[in-house]
């Protein structure tokens, strides 16, 4: 193999490092057809690597062989804001990977990520980002080995389904399914407030700050007045709200399409568990994102499920997800 050159990543880097994204995607679209196409074509790819770039603290390194590209990383320092939704659950300081930030030269080992990350991490730990994430699609194997030879845990899959029906729903006696408006906030904040220390608890323990009530209220009061968005409720003869699923469009990206929802928040009280009143919330909810006059021709759907949430992690795959982006986490 010839001597590789690690160099800072640079705007005349772009071409060669789009090449090399489009031909990994074009792979990984084989793999799994529910990828967005046009990633597959360097042209835009290379728009998409030059949005990254673009985003405030992103610097990179380049792998060049005899002068030709072997590899790139890009990572962004990201600091978080207080008391913002969703950046009141990470680190203070986060280096993080985008699903497009890598790519190595068909037949270059993809072992190479390790000494391209060893130079991207180093000055970013020494300025204070001691946590580091990184986005890996979930057919993507050998590369999920390597990061975890880093040092990097699996915490968080993204599951794709599309919009076919979850098969036979039965709901409860006296239990009914409708849509949350805005008269609704106290309602669905304290819900998604009560997922939110959820997830404090074992096995998972995230954090729940006590600011996070507030900031719930202050995030749904706008999404529930956003058309576009939907908050669907199963409540009892009696009003008392027993769960909750909210869905908003997804935010595209490399593997996540402009076609898909995203199932943003999903949470059923305690006493009302083993109901099935998620996978009854849940078709509920792809039935309405397969309306034909939604904005968007959505044909997907996405969900995140935190890997240590044992309840999640066991529901989502029999509703029908499958893995389609992981994230590995890590400290330094």
């Amino acid at each position: 193999m010839p001597l590789l050159t690690l160099v800072p990543f640079a705007t005349e880097h772009l071409d060669d490092a789009a090449a090399l994204l489009a031909a990994r995607h074009a792979i990984n679209l084989g793999r799994e057809p529910g990828l967005p196409e046009q990633y597959q074509h360097v042209a835009e790819a290379r728009a998409l690597l030059a949005g990254l770039c673009g985003v405030p603290q992103t610097a990179g390194v380049a792998a060049l062989a005899d002068g030709q590209m072997a590899g790139y990383l890009l990572a962004a320092r990201v600091l978080a804001e207080p008391f913002t939704y969703p950046k009141i659950y990470r680190p203070s300081r986060l280096l993080e990977i985008d699903p497009a930030g890598y790519a190595v030269a068909p037949g270059t080992p993809v072992s190479l990520l390790r000494d391209l990350f060893a130079r991207v991490a180093d000055g970013a730990v020494r300025a204070g980002y001691r946590a580091c994430a990184v986005y890996v699609p979930a057919v993507e194997q050998a590369t999920v080995h390597v990061w975890r030879s880093l040092g990097f845990g699996l915490d968080l899959t993204v599951g794709l389904r599309d919009l076919s029906p979850v098969g036979p729903v039965m709901l409860p006696p006296g239990v009914h399914i409708r849509r949350a408006g805005s008269a609704d906030l106290e309602t669905v904040a304290r819900l998604v407030t009560a997922n939110d220390h959820h997830h404090a608890g074992p096995p998972l323990f995230l954090p729940a700050l006590p600011e996070i009530a507030m900031v719930q209220r202050t995030v749904h009061a706008p999404f529930l007045a956003d058309k576009r968005n939907a908050a669907f409720l199963a409540e009892g003869d009696s009003g008392a709200v027993l769960a909750l699923h909210t869905y908003t469009p997804e935010e595209p990206d490399l593997v996540r399409a402009e076609q898909a929802v995203y199932l943003q928040d999903a949470y059923v009280v305690p006493e009302a568990r083993g109901l099935g009143l998620s996978r009854a919330l849940l078709a509920t909810g792809l039935a309405w994102a397969a309306r034909p006059e939604q904005q968007r021709a959505y044909r997907q759907c996405t969900v995140a499920w935190n890997t240590a949430n044992l309840p999640g992690a066991r529901f989502w795959p029999a509703a029908g997800f499958r893995p389609l982006l992981r994230r590995l986490r890590r400290d330094c």
